[in-house]
């Protein structure tokens, strides 16, 4: 009798350790995030329940940030274990602190036939060539941001030096057509959501864009600490199993993103409904998979052209291919 008794108990202990293994409780990802334009974390954070390994396999603790550069700040700090970063930002940050991070995942991209970044002139400027803005004032974001890097090479290309033949202002985003209308600058950089806006309104024209000088340019992409993927690697892969499910959702239901993407940003969905997710937005990969090809050409224009980092980066060196998208069911 105290045999059998035993061989059960080593039984039920060997079921319960095993359980333990089974069942222990999910490891929380630190992710940063931002707006305007990261519909796929959106869906994350506001429907859950569509995915696959959340609530099982991790968790996610959401970090709202102003911009990729303070993201990349918190992950060199540990403060993140993943985080939006501006293809610009990530290679800054390498160059500068040798950032060890992993590229896991595509957010949006500047791809023909869909939306560019487009600096514009009120329509009654007289503005019609680049050549035009010789002693006239620029407003750009920020100062060595990639599209003040783009707009200095579209000057340069024209002819024009962006240190003493313009007046470049740093002015935000939403302060940008106030101050092209007003006359404070006579020409601005607008992406989406601002370009529509200004479009509407009226009396403005596009002057230049991004694809004057990049013909496809990465914007925004996920990346994770190494540390983090070396710890946690199925915990990564069940992540990018769910960022694929979200992806294809943004995909297959357009009208319902949308409505979360209102919720998330506050914006009112019938402006939403103009542009958002259409030919007039950012391209999304169907699976949110990070364009590498494109990303390797745009760190190349940031080293050879506008010498915003000090060496040529190579993006194979960022990236782990059983760490992507495509590499999970």
């Amino acid at each position: 009798m105290n045999k059998h008794f035993l061989r059960w108990m080593t039984v039920l202990c060997g079921v319960f350790i095993c359980g333990a293994t089974v069942y222990a409780a999910p490891v929380k990802i630190r992710m940063g995030w931002g707006i305007p334009a990261e519909e796929v974390k959106y869906v994350m954070m506001r429907r859950p329940q569509i995915l696959k390994n959340y609530g099982k396999v991790y968790t996610i603790e959401w970090f709202q940030f102003a911009g990729t550069a303070p993201q990349a700040t918190a992950l060199a700090a540990g403060g993140l274990d993943a985080a939006t970063l501006a293809s610009l930002s990530l290679a800054e940050c390498i160059d500068k602190v040798d950032l060890d991070v992993k590229v896991t995942g595509g957010i949006i991209m500047e791809v023909p036939p869909n939306f560019t970044t487009t600096w514009l002139v009120l329509e009654n400027s007289g503005i019609n060539t680049v050549k035009d803005l010789r002693g006239k004032s620029l407003g750009v974001n920020v100062y060595g941001a990639s599209l003040d890097h783009i707009q200095r090479a579209v000057l340069q290309k024209e002819g024009l030096d962006p240190e003493k033949d313009v007046k470049i202002l740093e002015i935000s985003f939403g302060l940008m057509e106030t101050a092209l209308r007003r006359g404070d600058i006579q020409c601005g950089a607008f992406p989406q959501l601002f370009l529509h806006r200004a479009m509407e309104r009226g009396a403005v024209k596009p002057l230049f864009s991004v694809r004057d000088i990049l013909p496809k340019f990465v914007q925004l992409i996920n990346v994770f600490r190494t540390k983090f993927i070396e710890k946690n690697p199925e915990v990564v892969k069940a992540f990018l199993e769910d960022w694929k499910i979200a992806s294809r959702y943004i995909q297959e239901n357009p009208d319902e993103v949308r409505k979360i993407t209102s919720e998330v940003t506050k914006l009112p969905l019938d402006f939403l409904n103009k542009f958002l997710l259409t030919k007039d937005d950012y391209y999304r990969d169907p699976i949110g998979e990070p364009d590498f090809e494109t990303m390797q050409k745009n760190w190349d224009f940031f080293y050879e052209t506008a010498k915003a980092i000090s060496r040529r980066l190579d993006v194979k060196n960022y990236y782990l291919s059983k760490f992507l998208p495509s590499a999970v069911p």
